[in-house]
């Protein structure tokens, strides 16, 4: 058994030769010596290659003052193809042509075997596939390809093969269902779950322009290069037989072409008809034998309306699951979507520019290839027209605007009369039919990856190459159990963006049936079960998405305003308390119905005792108790029982215009420490198992008194507490850095009997003129009357003063405690 080794960017690769397919050829190297991740071409190849790339397009004629040496063509290989035996076996009746309907939506394939592509809008930069409609399992058959006109030089690109049915029509992206020559003379094959194709470069000679290349498929098991393609350019061979992968051996395989900005002419053979006779006498794909045809069975609709099928599910619940089954057992529909065309510009070699914006998902790509007519969308209008005229019918899987209904009605006002519009509903468990799909699906996927996975560990054991931790971890076998009901997304890529959902997911309904389409189809429940989940996946999501487009209302604005008012009053009547002298213990005062601003008669306040971590646990308690019942009046949806524990920061900041930092403030780490130190009125309620929301246990008539009084018992707790030997009563939180004191202006040192301060000039003496402002290390313990020093209640003061500004109202002038300025006596001169 025969071995060619070549190297890819990952991996070695061992491609097996059948015996026969050589016999009686002169020994010649088993495994080429490899470098910088690509196989080095054979002696006779890289002659070949030299040769042509000294012509800088591969359609292009070689320069006319090029040296007649260089023009020289390669010696002529041997051919050891036999000429075609007789054979009476019947033959298909009707001829092989391309089909319209296996290829990409831009081919546009005439009756006379010319094929072409869009080639404006965008389209010159995508490559174009088609497929033919018949296929070979067996037997030897030759079609051929002419370039008849390229488009720009630099885009011009041809790759001609085979594959299988319902596999890649972009020829060399790494399936492991196709093999071909490429226009630069390259030869790719790929192995199953290998995901990169093996690229034999100088594998046959380059083609030019208006050549005749034939393609030869062999596939018989006496023929000395059986399962085997060849390529000849005008009937002479352009290079060796070129091996088809094991994996293939068995399946039909049907001319594929691949080509990007020129216009080809196929011919298959109709009505006798061969381009270039060959050095052997060979069949034509159109007189294939019945025993060795095989049909695609892709067929454009002749019968009745063409149909766009719009499935429309939940994000993430298998609306793109839905939408690759259905195609994959309608043959005659096209899956006309963001995701399949992001696939075209992959397969093209096209490379996004830069991060995807916050909109990207699977039903939006952001197509950010620099490519104007690409990224902006304009193609999807005209692939559905190409669509409709080509006869092919299309599935639509448009998740956000499926569940709209005034985008739903957009969708279908561009789908024109004649088109029959059905809507598919997939809410709800999915059937097991469509699990057991799931489940094949992943399972046959595992079972390819652990196959490539043997096959590189026993290659790399035959040729003593060590493997990586990584390359000998083999792949995880998946577990399919019945709550697998959707294929894993790899690019971890959710159907919808977070941004997009949350700005319609409360609007989602299910489509009437008085809104144009021709049927709804209940797929995996019906009606009201659809509605019903519909509801409450609705409800769930309330729980983890913020409210979009919520704004505080006036009720919110009113009761802000009137707490900036109390938090004036409480600080101008505090300080003016403690400016007095008075110091009275009010622990033992009554709570109930006592007036917070005398609650002796005396003019004593209930609040005369509080400290810094007082007046900070009442802006806290007042204010989260504020949000909870500000955001219940502006979202007016029964379904919120209070704020979501997830979005309390997020609502904290869009009321009240400053972040939520409860580690800078109170010194806690996350909202349940928060609340269990506040002691109330909000607490965090568990509505179902990790879902807690944030209420409050007064109502929304609670006075801004009620809190003082609720403070003053809560203080006269931890006090005596603490005077029971409780030190974790004790709070101590993060206090507010001083800002720091202005620069003083520097000080005149001339002589004051030479400079009198009150009539010295003010550049030469500015002692006068620069007075220290408030807040300088010597005022740190201001002077009352007649130099009295009074209590400094800064601490107080600053808590009092924590900004929070009104959202929309301006913020009524914080009153500042008097302060007595002591005489400064003038110097005399």
């Amino acid at each position: 058994m025969g071995a060619e080794t070549v190297a890819g960017d990952e991996a070695m690769v061992e491609v097996e030769l059948e015996d026969e397919a050589f016999e009686g050829e002169e020994a010649e190297a088993a495994a080429s010596k490899v470098g910088n991740g690509a196989a080095v071409a054979e002696p006779a190849a890289e002659k070949e290659v030299e040769a042509e790339e000294e012509m800088d397009d591969p359609y292009g004629a070689a320069p006319e003052d090029a040296p007649a040496a260089e023009e020289a063509a390669p010696a002529r290989l041997e051919e050891r193809e036999l000429d075609e035996p007789e054979d009476k076996s019947a033959r298909i009746a009707r001829g092989v042509e391309l089909c319209a309907v296996d290829a990409t939506p831009d081919v546009l394939v005439s009756a006379s075997g010319a094929v072409s592509s869009l080639a404006q809008g965008g389209f010159q930069h995508l490559r174009s596939g088609v497929r033919a409609d018949t296929g070979a399992k067996a037997g030897r058959y030759l079609f051929e390809v002419k370039v008849i006109e390229c488009g720009s030089r630099a885009e011009s690109e041809l790759r001609v093969g085979f594959s299988t049915a319902g596999s890649s029509l972009f020829l060399g992206d790494g399936s492991a269902e196709n093999v071909c020559f490429s226009s630069e003379g390259a030869y790719y094959l790929a192995d199953p779950g290998q995901g990169k194709a093996i690229e034999k470069a100088g594998a046959c000679n380059r083609m030019t322009s208006h050549q005749v290349v034939g393609v030869l498929l062999n596939l018989s098991p006496e023929s000395p290069n059986a399962m085997t393609v060849s390529v000849f350019l005008d009937g002479e061979r352009a290079g060796k037989p070129q091996p088809i992968p094991a994996h293939l051996k068995g399946k039909a395989l049907y001319p594929t072409l691949t080509f990007r900005n020129v216009t080809l002419a196929a011919n298959f053979g109709a009505r006798g008809l061969q381009l270039k006779a060959l050095p052997f006498q060979c069949r034509m794909f159109s007189g294939m034998a019945k025993a060795h045809a095989e049909s695609s069975g892709a067929r454009a609709s002749t019968e009745g309306k063409l149909e766009v099928v719009i499935p429309i599910g939940l994000p993430d619940r298998g609306v793109f699951d839905y939408a690759e089954r259905f195609v994959q057992e309608h043959p005659g529909h096209v899956e006309l979507s963001d995701r399949k065309f992001a696939d075209w510009c992959r397969k093209s070699g096209l490379v996004t520019k830069g991060s995807p914006s916050p909109m990207h998902s699977r039903d939006r790509f952001d197509f950010n290839y620099g490519i104007p007519q690409l990224d902006g969308k304009a193609w999807r209008g005209n692939l559905q027209t190409l669509l409709q005229l080509s006869g092919r019918s299309c599935v639509l899987p448009e998740v956000r605007a499926g569940l709209l209904a005034p985008e739903r009605k957009e969708l279908l006002s561009k789908i024109p009369r004649s088109v029959r519009k059905v809507a598919v509903v997939v809410l709800g468990d999915p059937s097991k039919s469509f699990k057991d799909w799931v489940h094949e699906k992943i399972r046959s996927e595992y079972e390819v990856k652990k196959a490539a996975f043997e096959k590189r560990r026993d290659i790399a054991e035959a040729i003593g190459e060590e493997l990586s931790e990584d390359e000998l971890r083999p792949p995880e076998e998946p577990a399919l159990g019945e709550d697998v009901c959707f294929l894993p997304v790899e690019t971890g890529l959710s159907d919808l963006s977070e941004k997009a959902l949350t700005g319609s997911y409360s609007h989602f309904t299910v489509p009437g049936d008085d809104e144009g389409f021709d049927e709804v189809r209940f797929e995996w429940s019906g009606r009201d079960e659809a509605e019903q989940y519909l509801q409450r996946w609705v409800t769930e999501k309330k729980a983890t998405l913020i409210v979009d487009g919520l704004k505080p209302g006036t009720w919110f604005h009113a009761r802000l305003k009137e707490w900036h008012k109390v938090r004036q009053d409480l600080r101008t009547s505090f300080s003016k308390y403690k400016s007095s002298g008075s110091d009275a213990d009010v622990s033992a005062i009554k709570l109930e119905d006592v007036d917070v601003h005398n609650c002796d008669g005396d003019g004593t306040p209930i609040y005369a005792n509080f400290k810094y971590e007082d007046w900070l646990l009442l802006s806290w308690r007042y204010e989260l108790h504020l949000l909870v019942h500000a955001f219940m009046e502006d979202v007016a949806d029964p379904d919120y029982k209070g704020i979501p524990e997830e979005h309390v920061a997020h609502y904290f900041r869009l009321y009240y215009g400053i972040p939520c930092d409860l580690k800078g403030k109170l010194g806690m780490d996350g909202l349940p420490a928060v609340v269990k130190l506040l002691k109330g009125p909000v607490e965090l309620v568990e509505l179902k198992p990790g879902y807690k929301v944030l209420q409050s246990t007064l109502p929304m008539s609670a006075t801004a008194d009620d809190f003082v009084r609720s403070i003053e018992s809560y203080r006269r707790d931890r006090a005596r507490r603490v005077e029971a030997g409780d030190e974790s009563a004790r709070l101590s939180f993060p206090k507010p850095s001083a800002k720091a004191a202005p620069a003083k202006a520097p000080v005149g040192k001339a002589p004051l009997a030479k400079a009198p301060v009150a009539k010295a000039p003010v550049g030469k003496a500015p002692v006068a003129k620069a007075k220290a402002p408030l807040g300088l290390a010597k005022a740190v313990t201001p002077s009352g009357p007649a130099g009295i020093k009074r209590p400094l209640v800064a601490a107080a003061e600053s808590a009092l003063k924590r900004p929070r500004p009104d959202a929309g109202a301006s913020t009524p002038a914080v009153a500042k405690a008097p302060v007595t300025k002591a005489p400064v006596a003038k110097r005399k001169a």
